[in-house]
């Protein structure tokens, strides 16, 4: 990951994203931020609900860097602006990506918001390279890479769209 010369992570609120952020920039000094708007689509799965602060709190101090990670309680409150549509999560993200002041952002999440974001249906543990518009926002990607050794899955919700 160093040779993309990464300034900040923006990662899903959700445990399987943090787990794979905080392992993936372990022994790097790159900001961890956790930013709702990045968290997977199909909110009504149960696997795609958000996890107990305190649980989840518990779990990242046991891994790489986790005290450092900033955001998690902002991530996981309600606020009156916070969207209330997958879709209104997605602009939210966008706009985020917008504001962030680094050149270089990664953004840990899921399929879903990768697929809605750019157009692009990933692989597991695949990196999706992409530019962004400054004007209009639109992520466009640019090359895949996928992981050494990562586990191949199905994209089992390809094609699914809200």
């Amino acid at each position: 990951l160093a040779r993309f010369g990464i300034e900040r992570v923006l990662v899903s609120p959700l445990q399987r994203a943090l787990e794979t952020a905080l392992l993936a920039f372990d022994g790097q000094d790159t900001p961890v931020t956790v930013c709702r708007h990045a968290r997977e689509l199909w909110w009504e799965d149960k696997q795609n609900e958000f996890s107990d602060l305190d649980d989840l709190t518990e779990r990242l101090y046991r891994l790489p860097q986790g005290e450092a990670v900033m955001g998690l309680e902002e991530a996981l409150c309600t606020h009156p602006d916070t969207p209330q549509t997958e879709e209104e999560s997605v602009e939210a993200l966008r706009a985020a990506l917008g504001s962030v002041e680094a050149g270089t952002v990664a953004v840990v999440c899921h399929w879903g918001t990768i697929n809605a974001l750019s157009g692009f249906g990933p692989g597991n543990c695949d990196l999706v390279e992409c530019t962004r518009c400054p004007e209009s926002g639109r992520i466009s990607q640019v090359r895949v890479h996928s992981a050494p050794r990562a586990p191949k899955t199905n994209n089992v919700r390809q094609g699914k769209k809200k």
